[in-house]
């Protein structure tokens, strides 16, 4: 998939609902305006945050989504000394009219979302992204019981981003708009089984991945990520993404590094069927090599009104090198991230 760099501000899409402007941006240009034509069955939108604090060993992932008629929200809990996970989640069949994410990545905004045993409240103001939850009954691995944290991101004025519009199909009909923020500089407090617990200065970061969409009634999609910090206290993301049905085929590979995006590359990435064997990302041109150690993986099902959704949450230590555009090469060993999985039928 060869994408062009936008470099000025334009339409996201043509009168007839079509993609008018795919290609890739350092910040994000494309003006949508999709959910004022109504609303679709297979249009998506999501707000997904992971927090990571190294110190710790954990990350959390907070996700605010809506899949055509389907709100779905959850909480994931990422134990990386144990290997293992633990999520929370919660569903909201949604009104033709309703819409609660905005369709602007840089806009003020606030969505909340509370069941009897979740609660989300996502608010951004400026470059402040604030993610307060609560979850009284989630079992984490270690075996307490109970997560409430309230945690501010804040986010670099005039820094780079990763800007992507794709078309999903050759018509261009069915297409994907995002935009994901590297490392940002987290502070806040948790309370893990009442034990109240403060996120580290300088080993606290947390990401942003932002998506909507209009998508065919088959679709999946997978992506791979993780964050960190070099010695020199240099902040990076990887992040790896693309489309089903391929299973070993070529993808998008992106990195963030401290306020730069650096290259925008095909790279393979293989998929073992399960977590006996490392998954790897390999860059044709030789700039990255990764290996991504996983020991757990959750599944989650969701079906409402005839839709139906699979997704598996890989959490990995990934371990290789990438270069950057001037030729610096960055070493990384058991790194904090993730794989995600997803498919769907409308």
């Amino acid at each position: 998939m060869e994408l062009h760099e936008i470099s000025e501000q334009t339409a996201l899409l043509n009168n007839d609902g079509t993609l008018k402007s795919p290609g890739w941006s350092r910040h994000p240009y494309w003006k949508h305006s999709a959910g004022k034509a109504g609303f679709r069955v297979g249009e998506k939108a999501w707000d997904c945050y992971s927090i990571t604090d190294e110190a710790g060993h954990f990350s959390i992932r907070v996700l605010f989504s809506e899949l055509g008629y389907t709100g779905f929200f959850s909480i994931a809990f990422i134990d990386y000394a144990l290997g293992q996970l633990a999520e929370v989640h919660g569903t909201k069949v949604l009104s033709r009219n309703t819409r609660m994410l905005a369709d602007d990545p840089t806009a003020d905004s606030a969505v909340t979302y509370a069941d009897s045993s979740i609660t989300i409240a996502l608010v951004r103001k400026g470059a402040k992204h604030q993610i307060l939850i609560t979850a009284p009954y989630l079992v984490l691995p270690n075996g307490s019981i109970g997560l409430k944290a309230d945690i501010v991101l804040h986010e670099k004025q005039d820094a780079e981003s990763l800007n992507t519009a794709i078309p999903i199909d050759s018509t261009g009909r069915y297409w994907r708009h995002s935009r994901k923020l590297q490392a940002m500089e987290a502070e806040g407090i948790l309370f893990i089984n009442h034990i109240t617990y403060y996120l580290t200065a300088g080993r606290s970061y947390g990401t942003m991945d932002w998506v909507r969409g209009y998508w065919p009634i088959r679709e999946g999609w997978f992506a791979a990520s993780a964050s960190g910090c070099t010695d020199k206290g240099e902040m990076w993301r990887i992040n790896l993404e693309g489309q089903y049905p391929e299973k070993d085929s070529s993808t998008v590979f992106s990195i963030l590094f401290e306020d730069r995006l650096h290259k925008l590359d095909a790279a393979s990435f293989s998929q073992p069927d399960d977590c006996s064997e490392n998954w790897r990302i390999l860059c044709k041109d030789g700039d990255a090599d990764i290996s991504i150690e996983t020991e757990s993986m959750l599944v989650s099902e969701l079906g409402i009104k005839g839709t139906r959704t699979s997704k598996r949450l890989i959490p990995g230590l990934f371990s290789g090198f990438f270069i950057l555009d001037d030729g610096r090469r960055i070493d990384i060993s058991d790194a904090y991230g993730c794989i995600v999985e997803a498919r769907s039928r409308w």
